[in-house]
């Protein structure tokens, strides 16, 4: 039985986590979006849109000052320190899964393999499994909770 660190399990922990509550309240499709719009009055349509495009530029002006400044820094050798920009730095891919349930599984493999001594483990276990409805796997997860 391996333990892995604290820091490595919270992570994992956190990930099966959000996977469950995206699996729980998954996003709005475009044409809800849509259909939302079109119930909006002309002028709330106008603001809303000037907003979005406020955010994006701002997002846009940030993303650029961090690969500036990434780009700019020396350390003391002379070398340059390149730090890898972040592509998804609000995560929005990693949340466009088809199956978050699936990627949930992942984590869990690891954390069942790595991390069993924990009760956070037999219990993110037992809410995975009751919502891919695997009663039996959600039933043993309560036995080594016990």
């Amino acid at each position: 039985m391996h333990i892995i660190t604290l820091g490595t399990r919270k992570a994992a922990v956190g990930a099966i986590r959000c996977y469950i509550k995206v699996y729980d309240s998954p996003s709005k499709s475009s044409t809800e979006e849509d259909d939302e719009l079109a119930k909006l009055h002309a002028s709330q349509k106008k603001k809303l849109r000037q907003k979005q495009r406020k955010d994006e530029a701002r997002a846009k002006n940030e993303a650029e000052v961090k690969s500036e400044e990434a780009v700019g820094g020396v350390s003391k050798s002379g070398k340059r320190n390149v730090k890898p920009v972040d592509p998804d730095p609000h995560g929005e891919k990693l949340l466009q899964t088809e199956d978050p349930l699936m990627e949930a599984g992942k984590y869990l493999k690891l954390l069942q393999k790595h991390s069993s001594d924990s009760l956070e483990t037999h219990l993110l276990s037992f809410e995975v499994n009751m919502r891919k409805q695997k009663i039996l796997l959600a039933l043993q997860a309560l036995k080594q909770l016990q």
